[in-house]
């Protein structure tokens, strides 16, 4: 076999007389044809005869379509098909690998398969192995063989193979000569071919790259990021000063790293998407590589939809996802009213609701969150989805192409480009999912939807476009490509050469004795070596850059820069331009406001309880915006109980027990009577069936929190049979407290009555971390109000200000003793001396000043972003309205 090299002019010589020119990819082909009409207009011509540019795989394809046909026609494999045969095979011969991932093991069998095919070996070359996982693979594959023969299949790595032997039928459609172009190796099977090919009288040609050998820079950046930037800055700059100029980048792991390359591009090249979450018409770059079709927001939607259709237990995420949905029937009409049904489903941070819930709360009229055309078209398709039978993936594909319909998908609104070039693709998954019939028996819903869940995540999705002239490509697609100017980003050691990855179902040393794909680090390094050697072909100027870092790790460079004389180390000439924020502040013009005060409070009564006070103390515009201005963030589903739905079980578990044990006399003869276990057991049984309506409370989940609550309430009444005595003088007792002319509701979890008749007043807290009392109470700003506050009403009468701690492992009290020798006798109590003041009265008297400072705060509506300096900055660290008052950007602005 003899390739003969030709230069481009040619090669469409030769394309006008009608050769065909094969690429190794689909985006060789756009850029070889485009090439090809630029030479038709410089020749002066207006119109041409389109020229056989085309993938090699595509073409074998499209000989395959005219061999002559026969009774027992053989039907070539999708890919989809064949990875269902696979799948099927597996199940059926090991159902125990489906805990392995079926549709990983699928893909590495059918991968195995086509190295065998190939690389001409048979099943002869893997007898003598042993290994399970081998031993597995001939079993499977020795069934996908008499499957293929029994049903005239041909798989797809078969069909070069095939074509080879029916290439005398296929004589009188052959062109006199084939072009290959960016192809770094040909197989076994395809050097049989091509023999073939030039034994029938075909010339065979290779496309030769027409830029001389480059001498390459490079530049070293601190980390990825860093690199990313530079040469986006690179690219703008030489895009500005030619805008005609091809401008390739290069990165050799450009799947991992897609999303962040796409984030910092945006901030060059199109600094409007800060402001507007609209991608651009016309971007100024574009990424070869697109992104998994299932993880569009329309086919997204779609497949979230037809699930939640089949589901019992609808997850709160996957409805809300519905909800907010522009491609579903009512979005822009029943907008505000989704939202608050979103709100209700998020309360009280639920994972899941049912379906009928759902539907029950948007069909009421007289809720905000009433959204009947929702409740219409969710109720019916959910109606029409209970179809109990399996069907043929034909069948299913028409069906849920109804079910989308009736809500609406995906013209509930015009379609973009973008949106409509991914409803078309949608359409064609279907269209595979109705093909899988040749291959599948009947299947249920289901089954079927998961089949059309994995077609649209593994098609990878590139819209078209009229993409700039700046390329983002991986290493194996830019091969054959030629640029004005290339970079090459990341060579680092451990990304070029790759590291070898060998297919787990065939023996190593098979694989390394014929130089399969991946399978030494020997044959990585001379594919990397010939990768390089074509990208130096590929512009005049070549620009390779590495990172230092990534993270804490030391990253060292390629061994492919070492020839690079150290001279040539140049940083390029870069303009870092403008940081989004300036581009923003110079484009617009700024007037300084100083924005810290709000409406005053003209109401009698101070909305948010104690809450308001805590909140407008730790940052008075947190507590403007949460109480005033009603902002709030929506619930997060979790699977288990928040924290605040566990200490909710521990106040009401205490709470009656102490109205069944009214002191600590009552509560030592329960325990002296040995009735207190089962008095516990009633009392936490009753506590628990009041969240039965709760998701997470199944019979087993209830029966676990009886035993949790029970070993937390046990645990402190350790500690409190320890003292020497007290009645209840009051339990979650509401209270109403005037601060500043301003009433404020609080509830008090309990008040002990001492035997020397003073009051102790009690708090629980379950959490796993109280501020010292210092924190809390002797400060400028008093952070835990609700005792403070409290105590206004007790006064003089205190001998104790308490937080019951029930944590595992922390069974203490926290706060505020009049005496050290009092009955609270425990180690880290506080007295006043210790806080600077002589009595309990000089200690309410402080805390009445500065309950009133704050509610003066709040009656004039201060509001400016204070936030009280807590250590780790805990005050920001979990605030949720950091992106309203912007702390982290004030430096910066």
């Amino acid at each position: 076999m003899n390739l003969n090299r030709t230069n481009s002019s040619q090669a469409f010589e030769s394309l006008e007389k009608g050769a065909a020119l094969l690429t190794s990819s689909r985006r060789l082909s756009r850029h070889l044809s485009l090439d090809f009409a630029k030479y038709q207009l410089e020749k002066g011509c207006k119109a041409w005869e389109t020229p056989t540019i085309i993938p090699f795989q595509s073409w074998l394809e499209s000989l395959f379509s005219h061999l002559p046909r026969k009774s027992d026609r053989i039907h070539l494999l999708s890919p989809e098909q064949e990875e269902c045969l696979w799948e099927e095979i597996i199940v059926s011969c090991n159902p125990e690998k489906i805990l392995l991932g079926l549709s990983g093991l699928s893909d590495t069998a059918s991968s195995a398969c086509d190295i065998l095919i190939r690389y001409k070996l048979s099943l002869n070359h893997l007898q003598d192995h042993q290994d399970q996982e081998i031993l597995a693979f001939i079993n499977w594959l020795s069934e996908f063989k008499d499957l293929c023969h029994k049903k005239n299949f041909l798989s797809s790595s078969g069909l070069t193979g095939y074509i080879s032997e029916s290439l005398h039928l296929l004589a009188p459609i052959l062109p006199d000569s084939l072009i290959f172009a960016g192809f770094l190796e040909f197989d076994p099977v395809q050097e049989d071919l091509l023999t073939a090919f030039e034994q029938a009288g075909v010339s065979l040609q290779t496309l030769d790259q027409s830029h001389v050998r480059s001498e390459p820079e490079c530049v070293v950046c601190k980390d990825f990021q860093s690199e990313t930037l530079t040469s986006a800055h690179w690219a703008l700059n030489q895009t500005l000063s030619n805008p005609q100029d091809r401008i390739g980048i290069v990165v050799p792991d450009l799947k991992s790293r897609r999303s962040q390359i796409t984030k910092i591009f945006d901030h060059v090249f199109h600094p409007e998407t800060l402001t507007s979450p609209a991608e651009p018409q016309k971007k100024a770059y574009n990424i070869s590589l697109g992104e998994p079709l299932g993880h569009t927001p329309l086919v997204r939607a779609a497949l979230i939809f037809l699930n939640l259709l089949k589901e019992n237990q609808l997850k709160v995420h996957d409805l809300g996802t519905i909800l907010f949905s522009p491609f579903i029937k009512g979005h822009e009409q029943e907008f505000s009213a989704r939202t608050a049904l979103d709100l209700r489903l998020r309360k009280g941070s639920q994972p899941w609701r049912t379906a009928d819930w759902v539907i029950e709360k948007a069909s009421n009229p007289d809720k905000k969150y009433y959204c009947p055309v929702f409740a219409d078209f969710f109720s019916q398709t959910r109606d029409l989805a209970e179809i109990s039978q399996t069907q043929s993936p034909a069948i299913w594909a028409r069906h849920f192409s109804k079910l989308l319909k009736m809500a609406g998908w995906p013209d509930s609104r015009a379609m973009n480009s973008f949106e409509y070039q991914t409803f078309q693709a949608f359409k064609n998954e279907l269209s595979r999912l109705s093909s899988l019939e040749t291959v599948l028996s009947e299947i249920t819903y289901s089954q079927a939807l998961e089949k059309l869940n994995t077609l649209c995540h593994k098609r990878i999705f590139q819209p078209e476009s009229t993409s700039g002239s700046i390329q983002v490509l991986g290493l194996f697609e830019a091969s054959g490509l030629e640029f004005d100017h290339l970079w090459v980003m990341h060579m680092n050691a451990d990304t070029l050469p790759a590291q070898a990855s060998p297919n787990p179902l065939l023996p190593v040393d098979l694989q390394r004795k014929h130089l399969t794909p991946g399978s030494s680090p020997r044959r990585e390094l001379n594919m990397a070596s010939r990768l390089i050697d074509l990208l130096l072909k590929s512009s005049p100027r070549v620009i390779f850059s590495f990172s230092t870092h990534e993270d804490d790790m030391e990253l060292q460079p390629s061994p492919f820069l070492k020839n690079i004389a150290p001279s040539n180390l140049s940083e390029p000439d870069i303009n870092p331009g403008l940081s989004p924020v300036d581009t923003v502040f110079q484009s617009s013009l700024v007037e300084e406001v100083t924005d810290s005060q709000g409406l005053p409070f003209d109401k009698d009564w101070i909305p948010g309880g104690t809450r308001t006070f805590q909140n407008q103390a730790l940052c008075p515009f947190k507590g403007y915006v949460l109480h005033r201005l009603g902002a709030s963030m929506p619930e997060e589903p979790v699977f288990a109980l928040t924290p605040v739905e566990r200490g909710n079980l521990v106040h009401k578990a205490m709470m009656r027990l102490w109205q069944e044990a009214g002191s600590l006399e009552e509560l030592r003869e329960l325990y002296e009577e040995q009735s207190l276990d089962g008095l516990l057991d009633e009392l936490i049984s009753i506590t628990v069936n009041e969240m039965k309506n709760h998701v997470l409370f199944t019979q087993e989940f209830s029966q676990l929190e009886q035993i949790r609550l029970k070993s937390l309430v046990l645990a402190w009444l350790e500690i409190e049979l320890k003292r020497s005595g007290f009645e209840i003088a009051a339990l979650e007792e509401k209270q109403i407290v005037t601060l500043k002319g301003m009433k404020i509701s609080t509830r008090l979890d309990r008040m002990d009555r001492m035997p020397d008749q003073s009051l102790a007043i009690i708090d629980y807290k379950t959490g796993s971390n109280i501020e010292s009392v210092e924190r809390m109470w002797a400060g400028q700003r008093i952070t835990e109000p609700q005792l403070p506050i409290y105590a206004q009403i007790a006064g003089n009468d205190i001998s104790a200000v308490l937080l019951a701690q029930i944590n595992p492992g922390k069974f203490k009290f926290h706060g505020l003793v009049k005496a050290a020798e009092a009955d609270f006798a425990e180690k880290g109590l506080k007295t006043p001396e210790d806080l600077g003041r002589k009595d309990f009265k000089e200690i309410l008297n402080q805390w009445k000043n500065n309950l009133e400072d704050i509610a003066g705060e709040i009656k004039i509506g201060h509001a400016l972003i204070d936030p009280l300096p807590q250590q780790g900055d805990k005050t920001c660290r979990y605030c949720e309205l950091k992106p309203l008052c912007r702390i982290n950007e004030q430096p910066e602005i």
